[in-house]
C-alpha cells in the first residue's frame, strides 16, 4: 500500500479491519483511511494489536459499508 493511501485514503472509500486467519471482517470498524482503521483497532484491543499480524486494514465493499455504522455524525 502506498504511503499516501495509508495516510490520506481514497476518495469515497471506507476502510475496515480484515482477519486474515478467519477470512472475515472484524470489530465493525469503518474509517476514512487505513491509518484511522488501524488506530481504531488499537483502541478496541489495546497494544496487543501490534503483535497480531492477523489483522490488516482493507477497503470495505459497498454492501459492508451499508451494514456498518460509519462515522460522519453531527456534532
Amino acid at each position: 500500500m502506498k504511503q499516501s493511501v495509508y495516510y490520506q485514503g481514497l476518495c469515497g472509500k471506507k476502510w475496515g479491519i480484515w482477519d486474515v486467519q478467519q477470512n472475515q471482517w472484524q470489530f465493525d470498524i469503518c474509517e476514512d483511511t487505513p491509518m484511522l482503521a488501524t488506530a481504531r483497532l488499537f483502541q478496541k484491543i489495546g497494544p496487543n494489536a501490534r503483535k497480531e499480524r492477523r489483522y490488516e486494514p482493507r477497503q470495505l465493499p459497498e454492501k459492508k459499508v451499508s451494514q456498518v455504522s460509519c462515522g460522519g455524525g453531527s456534532t
